[in-house]
């Protein structure tokens, strides 16, 4: 008896400081939203260094980035291929604004010019359709300190933990344009206990003021 009473007061206890947290956070107003032109520019040279990072090749091999071109969506796969095309690569071609690679490179040297190749082509294009949807850096903040001091505890009370090696750290979260969650990074077998939607009510995937993720009880359903 004594020991279920030590555990149901832990339990109680971590209730309400995860009610705490979460009237804690709603009581701060979420930042104004959009970019300043500066914010816009760091941006850009962030996604730019990331690309270059996935190509995996020694940045001594970095060739200088294309001045800034404003593109739609539509046009910036049909520039891409027309640019690799120039390169030498007749594998990519654009399909209704989608970018297909038909093939990939024989040899090492192929691979290696066709990365080099793919981020000059690439580097550069700014999609003003795009800008509206991300996230300035106090948003970023603030969302990544709703998770990491709300939301994640929210979830252990509800005995839901979340996979530790999904979870980016703040600079790797604003890396990846603020897209990842930690519903995102729940183990599979907790996803039984989110298709109703209550743990969802009870720990909101984002806090008020937010642009909404589309985490649903219903993507959870269908895995």
């Amino acid at each position: 008896m004594v020991q279920y009473r030590g555990r149901m007061t832990r339990w109680l206890v971590a209730l309400a400081a995860c009610a705490l947290l979460l009237a804690g956070c709603s009581a701060v107003a979420a930042p104004p939203a959009g970019m300043t032109d500066a914010q816009l520019d760091d941006y850009y040279e962030l996604q730019a260094d990331v690309l270059w990072r996935n190509t995996l090749l020694p940045d001594d091999l970095r060739p200088p980035d294309r001045p800034a071109q404003v593109v739609t969506l539509e046009q910036r796969s049909k520039l891409i291929a027309d640019c690799m095309n120039a390169a030498g690569f007749d594998n990519y071609s654009d399909r209704r604004g989608v970018l297909v690679v038909s093939s990939e490179s024989k040899s090492e040297e192929d691979a290696r010019a066709e990365k080099l190749a793919f981020y000059v082509c690439r580097s550069g294009l700014r999609v003003p359709e795009q800008e509206a949807s991300l996230l300035n850096p106090a948003q970023s903040d603030y969302l990544y300190d709703y998770y990491e001091q709300v939301l994640v505890p929210c979830l252990a009370v509800k005995g839901i933990t979340t996979v530790q090696s999904d979870t980016p750290t703040r600079a790797q979260y604003i890396e990846q344009d603020s897209r990842w969650n930690p519903y995102l990074s729940v183990a599979e077998d907790a996803w039984p206990r989110l298709a109703d939607g209550a743990i969802l009510r009870d720990c909101p995937p984002e806090p008020p003021g937010m642009p909404e993720q589309g985490i649903t009880a219903e993507s959870f359903m269908q895995g």
